[in-house]
């Protein structure tokens, strides 16, 4: 095994075994040449992967320090990201950038299973964790089979979606979501206050109703350096 993976190995073991703890400022990279007997090289190479994956963070003329474990989600069962992040103590809420009815595209149409004339609805959020950017989310519910829904009476900044369609009696049933690794562009780096290029979890969500109709199709962003993503598989 690679001498850089090997001292990567021992940093990451010191931090989940409580050894160095969020906050803690980590040996230099001189100090860890001359204790692993390895080249300034491989000190470099290893940190710089750990910086890049946000287990450590460096502050400039400071040192490098263990950075704050990721939030994390996980999923046994259908659930929103309120919940998720509420259930473990962090404090969410959310910019609404764009609450519209619009005409649908053609993969919509292909999703929903609707003609061109059937509008959505969208909405459009920056999900924010104890104030920190941590994802976009981008809703089109197929409110065609919900008429009477009214969305609109939620405060939807402060509020889970998930919470306000059950309010309205509307009934989950089952979701598919896809994951995948993507880079950041200009706009996503804006929004989540990162720099162009970075790696952002890229989920897509399609959601069905009790009664098998589809009624959510969701795109997320997620900050790869905050954010992980666990499944629960039974």
């Amino acid at each position: 095994m690679p001498l850089y993976i090997q001292l990567k190995d021992v940093i990451v073991e010191n931090i989940e075994t409580g050894k160095w703890v969020y906050g803690d400022t980590i040996p230099t990279e001189t100090e860890l040449q001359k204790q692993y007997k390895i080249s300034r090289i491989t000190v470099r190479q290893a940190i710089g992967e750990l910086v890049n994956s946000g287990i450590l963070t460096r502050i400039q003329g400071k040192g490098t320090f263990v950075a704050a474990p990721k939030l994390e989600s996980i999923r046994p069962e259908l659930t929103s990201f309120t919940r998720d992040m509420n259930e473990r103590g962090f404090k969410t809420k959310s910019y609404v950038m764009d609450f519209s009815i619009e005409n649908s595209n053609e993969r919509l149409q292909r999703v929903f299973q609707i003609a061109d004339t059937v509008k959505v609805t969208k909405i459009e959020r920056i999900r924010l964790v104890s104030d920190i950017p941590i994802g976009i989310h981008t809703t089109y519910l197929n409110t065609s089979i919900t008429p009477h829904l009214q969305l609109d009476k939620y405060i939807l900044s402060d509020e889970s979606l998930y919470s306000a369609l059950h309010n309205e009696g509307v009934l989950l049933g089952e979701a598919h979501e896809t994951v995948e690794a993507v880079l950041a562009d200009q706009q996503t780096s804006g929004y989540l206050d990162i720099s162009v290029g970075s790696a952002v979890l890229a989920l897509t969500r399609i959601t069905r109703l009790q009664d098998g109709n589809v009624f959510e199709y969701s795109k997320m962003l997620y900050r790869a350096d905050k954010y992980k993503y666990t499944n629960v598989l039974k």
